[in-house]
């Protein structure tokens, strides 16, 4: 159940990305979403020491902190 909430709050964020960013970067954040999807559905079906589904776990998360910190560097 926990992991379905998840599934929707990625979905929800990266739709949010979309749309803030406009249409120039649709498919980077589509993929993105691709991504952040199979990532969930991997955890969902008990898939969490899978080597993959950690490497997509730290790949996410240092996504995250390279947008993060290219948009503190923006500012």
């Amino acid at each position: 159940m926990i992991m379905i909430v998840l599934l929707c709050i990625a979905l929800l964020f990266c739709v949010l990305l979309i749309f803030r960013m406009g249409s120039q970067n649709y498919l980077k954040y589509f993929s993105l979403l691709v991504f952040f999807t199979s990532t969930i559905l991997s955890l969902q079906a008990g898939h969490w020491r899978d080597p993959l589904t950690i490497v997509q776990i730290i790949s996410m998360l240092s996504y995250f902190y390279a947008v993060a910190v290219q948009k503190e560097s923006e500012n």
